[in-house]
C-alpha cells in the first residue's frame, strides 16, 4: 500500500471533500456532488491555488501561525556598528517571496500579506522588533542592537510582487496561456480589482500591468496563478 504524502493527505481532508459535515449551522448530510464536482472534486484541488496556500502553515510566535501561501516572510540582515558614530547594530528586516514552495532554510518570520497594514507599521521600530526571526543565531546577535523594516518596506514588496508577475507572463504566449479546464484568471478590463465571474477569477489587467486579454491557467500556471491571487490580497 502506497504511503501518501502529507500534501495528499491534507487534500483528502473530510473539511475539503465534505465540509458540511464539518461546519457549525449547516444542515448535517452527505453532498457527493461536493466530492465529484466543482471546486471540490479532488483532481482538481492539488491545482488550485486557494487550496494549496494553506496546505502549509509556520510559527509566526510561540503561540500563533499562519499560512505560508499568503504571507510575505521577513528575513534580517546584522549591520554592523559604527566604530567612528558609537552607533549600536542594526538589524534590517528584508521582505521574500517565497509562497508555498520555499525551500530555504535561513531564520524568517511571517507578516500578514497586506499592504495597507504593513505600511501602517513600517516606521514603528517597537513593532518592527516582534518580527525579529525567532532561530536566529544568538552568537550572531550584538549585545546591543535595534531592528528595523527596510525602508519603504511596503513599497518594495509590490515591486517585488510586479516583477515576478511580469517575468512569468512573459513566458505565456498567446497560443500557449493553458487549458481553461480545472479553472483559471482572466485578465481582463473590469470594474475593480477582481471578482469571480461564470466560474472563474476575474482581475483587471491595469493592476497587473498588461494590456491585452490574458488567461492563466490554475493547472499550468500554478505559481504565476499564486502570485496574481497573493498580490490582489496584498492590494485589497
Amino acid at each position: 500500500m502506497s504511503q501518501l504524502s502529507g500534501n495528499q493527505r491534507i487534500l483528502r481532508n473530510p473539511l475539503l471533500t465534505n465540509p458540511t459535515k464539518w461546519l457549525n449551522d449547516v444542515p448535517k448530510k452527505h453532498h457527493s456532488n461536493l466530492m465529484q464536482n466543482g471546486f471540490y472534486n479532488r483532481s482538481e484541488l492539488s491545482s488550485n491555488p486557494y487550496v494549496q496556500s494553506l496546505t502549509k502553515v509556520d510559527a509566526n510566535s510561540s503561540t500563533a501561525v499562519l499560512p505560508v501561501g499568503n504571507a510575505i516572510r521577513l528575513t534580517a540582515v546584522v549591520n554592523a556598528a559604527s566604530a567612528t558614530t558609537n552607533k549600536r547594530s542594526d538589524i534590517t528586516l528584508h521582505p521574500i517571496l517565497h509562497l508555498i514552495d520555499d525551500t530555504s532554510n535561513e531564520p524568517g518570520r511571517l507578516i500578514s500579506n497586506n499592504k495597507a497594514y504593513i505600511h501602517s507599521i513600517q516606521d514603528s521600530t517597537k513593532l518592527a522588533q516582534t518580527y525579529r526571526p525567532m532561530r536566529m543565531d544568538k552568537s550572531e546577535l550584538p549585545s546591543k542592537y535595534k531592528v528595523d523594516f527596510v525602508d519603504n518596506i511596503s513599497d518594495e514588496i509590490e515591486t517585488l510582487y510586479r516583477d515576478k508577475i511580469e517575468t512569468l507572463l512573459r513566458n505565456i504566449r498567446q497560443t500557449q496561456q493553458g487549458s481553461r479546464d480545472g479553472g483559471g484568471i482572466e485578465l481582463t478590463d473590469m470594474e475593480g480589482a477582481s471578482r469571480w465571474e461564470n466560474g472563474r477569477l476575474e482581475v483587471n489587467k491595469s493592476l497587473i500591468g498588461v494590456t491585452d486579454d490574458t488567461f492563466v491557467s490554475f493547472r499550468d500556471h500554478p505559481e504565476l496563478s499564486r502570485l496574481i491571487i497573493a498580490y490582489c490580497d496584498y492590494k485589497s
